[in-house]
């Protein structure tokens, strides 16, 4: 994994209060029982803070993995 790759996973994982391990890049609220609507509003506001970047409202409905929010905050910031 990258550097953005990790700050995204740990801030999933802080936010959702899990193990590092347990969040990978297929991980959504699918998959893991505390990624609900509001985990994932709050996963989606500390990506913004922590990167310095705003999500297009669109974005932050079709982001639904790890991976997809990794890969927009990699499109935002190229």
């Amino acid at each position: 994994m990258d550097a953005i790759s990790d700050k995204v996973i740990n801030i999933i994982t802080k936010v959702l209060k899990v193990e590092l391990g347990l969040i990978g890049p297929t991980s959504s609220g699918d998959t893991i029982e505390q990624w609900d609507s509001l985990a994932h509003a709050t996963i989606i506001a500390k990506v913004e803070e922590v990167f310095v970047i705003k999500f297009d409202i669109m974005d932050m409905i079709s982001m639904r993995t790890a991976d997809d929010i990794i890969q927009k905050v990699r499109q935002i910031i190229k």
